[in-house]
Order: structure tokens, then C-alpha cells, then sequence
């Protein structure tokens, strides 16, 4: 289903009696009502993720799931009221008779602020930091890249690629503000893990464009848009001062490889020459006698 008529559906919800469960991949996401009320039955700690849809012109929020807690959430149902599974299809679950818990438009007004506030806070580092818009822009590219993937891959090594890029954003921003509140331990941390995760995408690119999921030339456009979140982040190591816990999370030297010894065969003891007896003196004078030789003339 696309995101419109997901939207429509939920519109529908209004006695909030229904959860729709839709499949994405591995995962299971609810949305608009159905995530609201999933949230304050069946999951209350679980993280909602909303953003602005221009094709429809709304801001839309979900939650979503793995497949292999699906169970976990269907165990729930005797907990919260008469809970049933009214439909069940390999892409939708219809859960039914979800007793009804208003607050849906305040819960949802609370989620827009804080995303406002959220981006308020990011607005300065984004402004200043041209890091974090080099990351911005190549998340941007791997989003549009890993939509043209094949289907098979597209959950699996595309999977792998976008969450890399999430979590590169994370990690920035965890940067940011322990750069800002004068912690370098933190911050030798996060550029630990900044490190590990922009190498672990250069291998996954290197890995997708190996196995001919993209073309030459959208590989070399996102390598150097890569290169450059590698540079700056490089860059930015150097400016850092020595790491207060006493050692330096970027410079730790990695313990050598060990040589290849190639076992070599065991000393020869040196050969005894053999002792060459001498003839006896008989046999001496044999072969000192000349040879007597005859000569025959011809008549």
C-alpha cells in the first residue's frame, strides 16, 4: 500500500478500535492511529519516527517492529481487552476490538514539537558544521541509490547501507554535543565510532557496486560525496586534543601479523669424506709397467 492510502485507512479509525499492521521488509510498522494505540497498549517505550510527506501534504508518524517480535505482541492480547487478530495476510495484520484510549491529536501535536525541537537544536550544528551536511547529502544519495536496488537486496545489503548511514548520524550528533559540553573522552569515543562506521559503509558500497546493484557512475558521484565525510571527519581528529582517559582512541596501533615461518628441513651434519685406500703395491707396479705394444708391417 502507498503511504496515501495507508493515511486514508487510518482516517477511517475513528472510534481507535483497530490496529493495521503493514509489512516493510523485516519489519512491521503501524501508523497514525494504529501506532498510537499500539504504543499505549501493547509497546510503550518503543520509538515513533515521523516526517513530512509533500505527496500528501501531512506529517506522518510510525512505529515499527521486527518480524521476529510478532509473537511477543499477539502473547499481549489477553492483557489488553478482547485484542483479536480479525485479518491476517502475508503484507497486513488486522488487529480488532483494541479498546479505545482518546488523546490521539494531543499525542500527535507532542511528537510535532519535539520534532521542531530536535531540528531547532540541529539547526546551528548544520549551519556551522559542514560535516553534518556532507552527511546529510550522502544519506540523501544512499536513500535514492538503495530504492533502485534489486528487490532481494534491498533488505539486505540496502538495508545494511541505510541503517550505516543512520547510525553515522547518530554518532555525529553525539560528537556535537559532547564537542559542545567540553567532554573529550566522549568525544574520542564518538570519533572511535565514527571511524568504524564510515569504513564499514566503504566496504558495503565497495560490496553492492561488486555486485552490479549500481553503475559506475552513481558510484563514483557517491564515493565523492564518501571521500568527503572521510576528509572532514580526518580533519576534525586533528584538531582534537589528546584524550584525557590517556589514550587515543584513533591512534591505537593494531598488534602486528605475525610472519609466516616456513619450517625449514634439519641441519645436514657434514659429510666425512671417504677414506680411497690405495692399491696394493703389486697392482701399483702393473699399472706403472708400460704396455708393450706390437707393430705389424705391412709387406
Amino acid at each position: 500500500m502507498t503511504t496515501k492510502q495507508i493515511t486514508d485507512l487510518e482516517d477511517q479509525n475513528l472510534h481507535m478500535t483497530f490496529i493495521h499492521l503493514h509489512k516493510n521488509g523485516m519489519f512491521w510498522r503501524a501508523y497514525e492511529r494504529s501506532a498510537y494505540l499500539f504504543v499505549k497498549h501493547f509497546w510503550h517505550d518503543i520509538t515513533v519516527n515521523g516526517s513530512h510527506i509533500k505527496g500528501i501534504g501531512r506529517d506522518v508518524h510510525h512505529v515499527g517492529f521486527p518480524e521476529r517480535s510478532l509473537q511477543k505482541i499477539f502473547d499481549k492480547f489477553p492483557e489488553v481487552g478482547n485484542s483479536r487478530i480479525a485479518q491476517q495476510s502475508e503484507n497486513q495484520i488486522l488487529i480488532a476490538d483494541v479498546p479505545p484510549i482518546a488523546g490521539f491529536d494531543e499525542w500527535k501535536a507532542g511528537l510535532k514539537l519535539l520534532m521542531q525541537q530536535a531540528s531547532d537544536q540541529m539547526q546551528p550544528y548544520y549551519g556551522k558544521l559542514p560535516l553534518y551536511k556532507a552527511v546529510y547529502d550522502f544519506y540523501f544519495q544512499v536513500c535514492n541509490l538503495v530504492r533502485n536496488f534489486q528487490r532481494d537486496a534491498q533488505y539486505t545489503i540496502g538495508q545494511k547501507i541505510i541503517d550505516s548511514g543512520v547510525d553515522l548520524n547518530t554518532i555525529l550528533y553525539r560528537l556535537m554535543q559532547a564537542q559542545r559540553k567540553g567532554d573529550q573522552i566522549k568525544v574520542h569515543e564518538n570519533m572511535a565510532q565514527a571511524d568504524e562506521t564510515v569504513e564499514n559503509l566503504r566496504f558495503l558500497l565497495r560490496i553492492a557496486y561488486d555486485m552490479q546493484l549500481f553503475n559506475t557512475d552513481r558510484y563514483v558521484a557517491i564515493s565523492e560525496s564518501f571521500e568527503s565525510i572521510s576528509k572532514q571527519l580526518y580533519g576534525w581528529q586533528k584538531k582534537q586534543p589528546p584524550n584525557p582517559a590517556g589514550v587515543n582512541l584513533q591512534s591505537v596501533p593494531r598488534p602486528p601479523t605475525p610472519p609466516s615461518i616456513t619450517p625449514q628441513p634439519p641441519p645436514q651434519q657434514p659429510q666425512q669424506p671417504i677414506p680411497i685406500k690405495p692399491p696394493p703395491i703389486q697392482q701399483q707396479q702393473q699399472q706403472l709397467k708400460p704396455q708393450q705394444m706390437t707393430l705389424q708391417i705391412p709387406n
